[in-house]
């Protein structure tokens, strides 16, 4: 079903923590899971395996514990494989996909556990842990945090409007990734979100470009 998009839930908070530490996984979810590592194909034959292994008697409670996390972490980056690549075929249709990669991203589907015990504050789990955060970076040369939670992500798929934007949000955070500020960050997320205008209903893209020309002219002093 095509939901509506609703630019006031779409606009990207995008957050640049510089902490040094890694995330860790969260034990009772499937963690952080870098996408791109895997094909359709590959995880399909996977799973298969994996299916097989659980027949086993024998199999440890940890083991089938694992087995199925494994298949559960699969499911996930298969997912996300599709919207994030979704993004960056847009953004190759107007050619500003600027060098990033599927291998580039890491999806978080539980991000107030993903990201506990690395000295952010409780608003900043709050913030990363939002529905209206589409991605954020915590240092520079990434990786590229998208959560799977959040509204953009999980309207996205096969929906132009919101694919659109998700490329625009990737270009966003990639600069962040690569040491720039909130201005620099928006500035490029309007420009490459302007590209993609006449995919847009106007009343959808007029709300979106005021909400990114006021992010713009509210850092320009940082």
């Amino acid at each position: 079903m095509r939901t509506a998009l609703n630019g006031s839930l779409l606009l990207a908070l995008g957050l640049a923590v510089g902490l040094s530490a890694q995330a860790q996984s969260t034990e009772n979810g499937v963690g952080l899971v870098q996408l791109g590592q895997h094909s359709d194909d590959a995880v399909k034959d996977r799973q298969r395996q994996i299916k097989e292994e659980l027949k086993h008697q024998d199999v440890s409670k940890a083991d089938r514990g694992a087995l199925k996390a494994e298949s559960r972490k699969l499911d996930v980056e298969k997912q996300g494989n599709a919207i994030i690549g979704a993004y960056l075929r847009r953004l190759d249709g107007v050619g500003q996909r600027n060098g990033l990669q599927l291998s580039d991203i890491t999806v978080s589907a539980d991000p107030r556990h993903d990201f506990a015990g690395l000295g952010l504050t409780s608003e900043q789990l709050n913030n990363v842990a939002a529905p209206i955060t589409n991605g954020f970076v915590m240092n520079r040369d990434g990786p590229i945090y998208v959560p799977t939670g959040s509204v953009l992500y999980r309207n996205s798929l096969g929906n132009t409007e919101f694919e659109d934007f998700g490329g625009a949000v990737l270009r966003h955070e990639q600069t962040h990734a690569q040491g720039g500020g909130e201005f620099l960050a928006y500035t490029v997320q309007q420009d490459v979100f302007h590209l993609f205008k006449g995919d847009f209903q106007p009343g959808n893209f007029q709300s979106l470009d005021e909400q990114l020309r006021a992010s713009i002219e509210r850092n320009r002093e940082e």
